[in-house]
């Protein structure tokens, strides 16, 4: 009988955004991380691909682009069931999220899910900004899904931040 777990991928991008200017990255734009996660018989890889603008302007429509991909199920792990990727801006105590992509799909070593090109608008009034005023922000892009697993449960969270060694 096959059972689920449940793992979530967060990745941290840190951001200065700037009223009615631009959101400029505090590192690469542009990138991937990898996740490595155990179970009783060998390690299960994934990697996150994300792409951002090089600078983002309030009030005016953006594209982000987010890909997961199996590099490799091992031991009692036999699939992967996706749920969700979502987008979390943070700045001024004030929070603004989305879901870029919502479906539930089986995937097996290398299958990818995406690429998802998201258009979204970031708003003065999301994080109640100032004319010209700038803030610094944190971006959070977290991939939901559930590995499928023969003779064992066993639950997990992995999380990465942004400026971490190994970001790529």
């Amino acid at each position: 009988m096959a059972t689920c777990h449940r793992r979530d991928l967060i990745k941290v991008l840190v951001l200065v955004l700037t009223l009615c200017s631009v959101i400029r990255p505090a590192f690469a734009s542009s990138g991937f991380w990898d996740e490595e996660i155990r179970n009783p018989l060998g390690v299960c890889r994934y990697r996150v691909s994300y792409a951002l603008p090089d600078t983002i302007a309030t009030n005016t429509s953006q594209v982000a682009q987010v890909t997961f991909e199996i590099l490799r199920l091992a031991g009692l792990t036999h699939a992967v069931k996706t749920e969700s990727i979502e987008m979390q801006v943070s700045a001024k105590g004030r929070t603004w999220e989305t879901t870029i992509a919502n479906e539930v799909r089986e995937l097996k070593t290398n299958d990818a899910w995406g690429p998802f090109q998201y258009r979204f608008k970031l708003l003065d009034s999301d994080f109640n900004l100032n004319p010209q005023e700038a803030v610094t922000a944190k971006i959070s892009i977290s991939v939901n899904f559930r590995e499928t697993w023969f003779g064992g449960e066993a639950d997990h969270s992995a999380t990465k931040h942004g400026g971490d060694a190994g970001d790529n």
